[in-house]
């Protein structure tokens, strides 16, 4: 599943149940660690999302088993938390999700996660 925001807003509310204490969250909520930066798309799998901000910096949370979420462990995130190993390359410009990966674009570099 994707979402892509205009250009004026790009604040992330997100619903649903986060499997780390399986509570169930009907109303959406703002996602806190994101609120002082603006998203221009969200990309998720069911047990990972990331997240692109507006200075093409990538952000993932969730489930990590398989080392999707791109931060070279394997370690589950709650918290969205910057790629900080495509961070320095350049602006990303495109992410997608899917089943046990993230991946994305660069220019014409194309990286995957899984």
């Amino acid at each position: 599943m994707q979402i892509a925001m205009g250009e004026k807003h790009g604040i992330v509310f997100t619903c649903g149940c986060d499997h780390f204490d399986d509570v169930p969250v009907y109303r959406p909520g703002l996602v806190e660690a994101l609120k002082t930066t603006p998203c221009k798309q969200v990309a998720t799998e069911i047990y990972a999302t990331a997240f692109l901000s507006r200075e093409g910096h990538v952000y993932t949370a969730g489930w990590n088993d398989y080392g999707q979420l791109g931060h070279g462990d394997t370690m589950k995130r709650q918290v969205p938390t910057v790629v900080e190993l495509v961070k320095n390359i350049g602006p990303v410009v495109q992410i997608s999700a899917g089943p046990y990966y993230v991946r994305g674009w660069i220019g014409l570099l194309f990286w995957r996660w899984s």
